[in-house]
């Protein structure tokens, strides 16, 4: 009952059914490094040049970190 009925040995591209690269841990950390180096500078870079013409009618995000934001007198 719990036999898989596939073949042992495979070639694919990815790697076959079982797949179990080498490395992987490396790369998957050098992945989120990369993921990570990309973000940070696109995410000052949206908040230095972020700016409304209006306040927003509800809290929104960005108006903890942004002082670009119009703000109501309520």
């Amino acid at each position: 009952m719990g036999e898989h009925h596939f073949l042992k040995e495979v070639w694919s591209p990815s790697g076959g059914w079982w797949c179990d690269p080498k490395g992987w841990r490396r790369n998957t950390v050098l992945v989120y490094g990369a993921i990570f180096a990309i973000c940070v500078p696109v995410a000052y870079f949206s908040n230095k040049n972020e700016s409304r013409s209006q306040a927003p009618r509800r809290w929104i995000p960005s108006m903890m970190w942004n002082s670009n934001i119009p703000r109501t007198e309520a």
